[in-house]
């Protein structure tokens, strides 16, 4: 998991999901409010590892936002080194999957 300490995200594996969930709830967090929400909507999907792979529309759908604030908050997240993305296409759609 990457968890930023001083500003900086590190890779540290022996973080739990419930560790995880509660240092970016906790200052100094993601800033926005909304990418924290994604966030937890994400940690409700993860699996023991934290990874899952829910559509944006499921994530919309639990967030009550739309599909394109959906993707400029995982970005977000990705950015601030709270998530790691692996896209893998599929056929005619795209399933991405979610690392804490």
């Amino acid at each position: 998991m990457k968890i930023p300490i001083n500003g900086k995200p590190i890779y540290e594996a022996s973080v739990t999901l419930h560790e995880w969930r509660w240092r970016f709830t906790r200052s100094p967090g993601p800033p926005a409010s909304t990418t924290r929400l994604v966030l937890l909507v994400l940690s409700i999907y993860m699996d023991r590892v934290g990874e899952c792979w829910p559509s944006i529309g499921e994530l919309a759908c639990a967030c009550a936002l739309s599909e394109r604030a959906i993707g400029k908050h995982i970005r977000l997240a990705e950015d601030g080194g709270w998530i790691r993305i692996t896209r893998r296409p599929r056929s005619n759609y795209r399933r991405n999957t979610y690392l804490a």
